[in-house]
């Protein structure tokens, strides 16, 4: 998650840093899919679902390193 995400208009719309934001901020606050879709230029809340389905979905050992990493940057700022 090095780019900025200011960045967000160059990125492809299923990016895997804008997927992975979209999970973190499913999880863990009220904005809606719609507002996230809108906000990391994801172009629908279908695809910020898609995204998020994926994510928990997923068995990969290095996407479940990012997740725990995303949750851990959560709770130091909280």
């Amino acid at each position: 998650m090095e780019q900025d995400l200011g960045e967000k208009n160059a990125l492809r719309k299923s990016d895997e840093r804008k997927e992975m934001v979209s999970w973190l901020l499913s999880r863990k606050t009220a904005v809606t899919q719609e507002w996230i879709a809108q906000q990391l230029g994801m172009g629908s809340r279908v695809n910020v679902s898609r995204a998020i389905q994926r994510i928990e979905r997923s068995n990969d050992v290095l996407m479940k390193q990012k997740k725990a990493e995303l949750e851990e940057m959560y709770i130091c700022v909280h």
